[in-house]
């Protein structure tokens, strides 16, 4: 019983660092202007939302058939597409963001405590 739990303990742990790492991979390449088609796990569709597609896991029918339906899109609506993915990652997920953010918790429970 003990060895189970260790197991079980150790694969959400590492399911856990793998769905982090995908997350970031996933934001650096959307930040470089790239188009995702991602599967629908971790932060995917937050990351990705109208910019690219998102589809379920564990279906590659689906997945190859969102490959195709944004490889058949015309080159300006993908280079749009990538602008958008960009400006959506700059705006959503840059660390100014990040630091605006954890700014305006502070104040707000600094404003809590007076």
């Amino acid at each position: 019983m003990f060895v189970r739990l260790v197991y079980e303990s150790f694969r959400r742990q590492k399911r856990r660092k793998l769905l982090a790492g995908a997350a970031i991979t996933l934001g650096v390449t959307v930040a470089t202007a790239m188009i995702a088609v991602a599967t629908d796990i971790g932060d995917a569709r937050l990351i990705v939302a109208d910019t690219g597609l998102v589809v379920p896991p564990q279906r590659p029918e689906t997945l190859a058939a969102a490959i195709r339906t944004l490889a058949a899109e015309s080159a300006s609506l993908q280079a749009e597409r990538g602008r958008r993915a960009r400006e959506r990652i700059v705006q959503n997920f840059s660390m100014g963001h990040a630091v605006q953010r954890h700014v305006e918790l502070y104040e707000s429970l600094a404003a809590k405590c007076q």
